[in-house]
């Protein structure tokens, strides 16, 4: 009888082993969650920033439109600066020109990221009529 009651008390504990690869099994797998955030985290970052630098350029961009035609087609050269607070972070370039189209000068406009690492830069070319 002593034979009985001992191997109906083990079969209902569990062994060292058992419960260790248990607890393995659960640190990979949280393990693997984690990183997954990690990896959420730094994506949603790289979209804010991407989604700034689009708006900054854009912004930027309206400026400089409204310069060019305000100055009947004489504002060409290069340009370059950065922007104020909030956004001190970003710089943009700009570059005015004659393009291949008579009556039109091309704004070649650049936006870049010195905070990020790799530094990003995003561009956007516009044309504006040259009024004679």
């Amino acid at each position: 009888m002593d034979q009985q009651t001992i191997s109906k008390t083990g079969n209902k504990a569990f062994s060292l082993i058992e419960v260790l690869l248990a607890v393995a099994i659960l640190t990979v797998g949280l393990i693997a969650i984690i990183r997954g955030y990690v990896v959420a985290l730094s994506a949603l970052k790289a979209t804010e920033d991407y989604i700034q630098e689009v708006s900054l350029a854009k912004d930027k961009m309206a400026d400089l439109k409204e310069q060019a035609m305000a100055a009947k087609g004489y504002l060409q050269g290069a340009m370059q600066g950065q922007f104020p607070s909030p956004d001190d972070g970003f710089f943009w370039q700009a570059q005015i020109s004659p393009s291949g189209q008579k009556g039109l000068n091309e704004i070649d406009l650049t936006v870049s990221d010195a905070v990020s690492s790799p530094a990003r830069t995003f561009s956007l070319v516009a044309y504006v009529d040259v009024k004679e």
